[in-house]
């Protein structure tokens, strides 16, 4: 049995001309591989809602939400979330520091609607052309009523390293170019693709993780055979026992090839 994790944004998803694509060759690969009898997982810092127009080319689970949420063949194996009790601690916490956030659910995403008027003011647009955009997956947090998978916002490394001391062990923070995420202690990639191979314990198993971003780290931890994308962080390049071309040039088909999953 080989399983093959695969990240999405900066891995399987590029932009191009200021939209998402995913290569032909990407989904011939995916497709190839599976034929072959090899599960691919996708293993991302998306919500499943994120993930649903992804869900027609072919997977054989999810590791989504960072860790959050665990899905193999249809069977849900975990759903962890932040509590009402836990995420008003929290809000009062980042109030403090005047931080505007976001928060994901398996049913999308949510902000305020002083970030959505700041977000209209901020480029310039109106209401209908937002909802062209990116931030039109947006709803209301007032319209929640699903549990949180977890609060994500900008903010620098003093702020990140404040807020770690404070919600740590309960928390799992990640900083990653101003951009904060807070999650139960429990959630990351690492521990999702665990869940997944606990599965097969009695099964002689190989495998890979393609990534492109330091936070893909928690992926190598787990597998056989690391893989870096050619645009990729140098950092995760030298953890990496490949590396792939980028996106637009294969990167993942030319990785299944050299590992022989095609």
């Amino acid at each position: 049995m080989k399983i093959i994790f695969l990240d999405v944004d900066g891995t399987l998803i590029g932009i191009r001309n200021n939209q998402q694509y995913i290569p032909d060759s990407a989904l011939l690969a995916i497709k190839k591989a599976r034929k072959n009898g090899y599960k691919i997982i996708l293993c991302t810092g998306r919500s499943m809602e994120e993930l649903k127009n992804l869900m027609s080319i072919g997977f054989d689970g999810y590791i989504a939400s960072n860790g959050n949420y665990i899905e193999l063949d249809q069977k849900v194996l975990s759903d962890i979330y932040i509590n009402d009790q836990d995420f008003q601690m929290i809000e009062q916490i980042l109030s403090k520091y005047s931080c505007d956030y976001y928060v994901q659910c398996h049913d999308g995403l949510y902000w305020s609607k002083k970030q959505k008027m700041d977000t209209l003011s901020y480029y310039g647009i109106t209401e209908e052309q937002l909802n062209q955009t990116i931030f039109g997956i947006f709803k209301l947090l007032e319209e929640r009523t699903s549990s949180i998978n977890k609060i994500f916002f900008q903010g620098d490394k003093d702020l990140f390293l404040l807020l770690q001391k404070q919600l740590s062990p309960a928390f799992y923070l990640t900083y990653l170019n101003e951009n904060i995420e807070i999650m139960k202690a429990q959630c990351n990639k690492e521990t999702g693709i665990q869940k997944i191979l606990d599965c097969y314990k009695n099964q002689d198993i190989v495998t890979y993780a393609i990534g492109d971003s330091n936070s893909d780290r928690t992926m190598f931890y787990k597998v056989n055979y690391k893989i870096a994308m050619g645009n990729g962080e140098d950092e995760l390049k030298k953890e990496a026992d490949y590396i792939t071309s980028s996106i637009e040039e294969d990167g993942i088909y030319l990785a299944f090839a050299h590992f022989k999953l095609i």
